[in-house]
């Protein structure tokens, strides 16, 4: 098959016949470089993550200093969960090759995955200073800001990714979060216009709905801003197409789980850490956030967040997904608490301030009982209006950059 006939077969998403040319292109040529990487690709795009490795390590075989197959192994990696993997390839990508921003941002992102912020941010800056209008790099610096507490380079950051890309709608709901409007400036005329653009898509425009909403009620425009927040909600409701019944299985599962967890606890906390966890539970937008970091202004706790460990280990055991074993609850509660305490700064006590967390409360008060728990109730009106006010997106929007395909 012709090389012509590949690109064919991938633009119309036939995956499947995509591998196999690839694979009969390997067998006929094996040092066909191309058709390893793009064969990586395609597995890679279907979440066959194992095989896309094997096809990026056939490139490395042939050519060791494949700068692309080297990041892109790093992504998969990544995608895997193994984040340290994941570094130590995009670290190898940059020794190739010194100016590769594209290693700089995967490596800023997985850093961030990791929770170590700093590193994140000096990853982004470098490459930033490869490549002056990386709009991505920007944007997810302007997070990591943010999330540190400094709105006003948060803000530079977002104005900054405008600048390179007038278009980057999350840029324009998270500048409008933390931007007090006081005319309908340069910026909010082009929200303005993205938004009646009638080739903007449904979540672009329920982004932009939030967002202009946000500023409307800085401006004093009530009855402007209720109204782009009816329709950013209805927008939202159609575009999760939520069903309760997913809700009252997952919570049925989480109940019929708990008492195998309960019952397999015995040898699981003989030694008590001396690190201890706060969990700040609540809803979104009932203070999560104010009591965190009222509780980590003192010398003795390290404020860290919302961090995603207790799902990323526990949840296959919480809903009964995986075996409740000893050896699974001693695993977690050892992996949770090494993830812990590098975020802890030296301090004994660490907050965990994830909302969802509610969810493992049977997993966490059973293999952590050193552990406090602080549930956060708010006036259910003023809860429910601020969340009505608020676009929560269904997943983090960061984007790992591929070299392929």
């Amino acid at each position: 098959m012709h090389k012509e006939q590949y690109y064919v077969l991938k633009e119309k998403g036939d995956l499947n016949a995509a591998i196999s040319s690839y694979s009969e292109a390997t067998k006929i040529n094996p040092v066909l470089i191309e058709a390893h990487s793009n064969m990586g690709a395609a597995f890679k795009k279907k979440g066959y993550l194992d095989a896309a490795i094997e096809s990026y390590r056939k490139v490395l075989e042939i050519k060791p200093d494949d700068v692309e197959a080297t990041n892109n192994i790093g992504n998969c990696l990544k995608a895997k969960g193994d984040l340290k993997g994941a570094i130590e390839s995009y670290k190898r990508a940059i020794k190739i090759k010194p100016d590769y921003a594209e290693a700089y941002y995967n490596m800023g992102v997985t850093y961030n995955d990791e929770g170590d912020l700093e590193a994140a941010e000096k990853s982004y800056k470098r490459a930033i200073k490869i490549k002056p209008d990386h709009a991505e790099a920007y944007y997810n610096m302007g997070m990591i800001q943010r999330n540190k507490g400094n709105d006003k380079g948060s803000k530079r950051s977002y104005e900054k990714v405008l600048e390179i890309k007038p278009d980057y709608i999350e840029a324009h709901h998270n500048l409008s979060i933390i931007k007090k409007y006081k005319e309908r400036d340069e910026q909010f005329v082009l929200m303005e216009g993205i938004f009646n653009n009638h080739t903007t898509g449904d979540d672009e425009r329920c982004q932009l709905c939030f967002a202009l909403a946000k500023a409307c009620e800085d401006l004093g425009d009530l009855k402007s801003a209720f109204n782009f927040l009816k329709e950013g909600n209805t927008l939202r409701k159609k575009l999760l197409d939520y069903t309760i019944r997913e809700d009252v299985n997952l919570f049925k599962n989480l109940k019929k789980a708990y008492p195998n967890i309960k019952k397999n606890i015995s040898q699981v906390t003989e030694n008590s850490s001396d690190l201890k966890p706060i969990f700040i539970l609540g809803m979104p937008r009932s203070g999560t956030t104010l009591v965190e970091q009222i509780v980590s202004s003192h010398s003795k706790v390290t404020g860290a967040g919302e961090l995603t460990y207790v799902r990323n280990f526990g949840d296959s055991i919480a809903r009964g997904a995986s075996v409740a074993s000893e050896k699974a609850l001693i695993r977690f509660r050892k992996q949770y608490l090494l993830e812990l305490q590098k975020r802890s700064n030296g301090n004994t006590f660490v907050t965990d301030k994830t909302p969802w967390n509610f969810k493992y409360i049977g997993l966490i008060s059973s293999t952590i009982p050193e552990s406090k728990i602080i549930h956060i109730q708010r006036n259910p009106a003023a809860t429910c209006w601020s969340n009505y006010k608020r676009y929560f997106p269904t997943h983090t929007i960061i984007f790992i950059i591929f070299t392929t395909f």
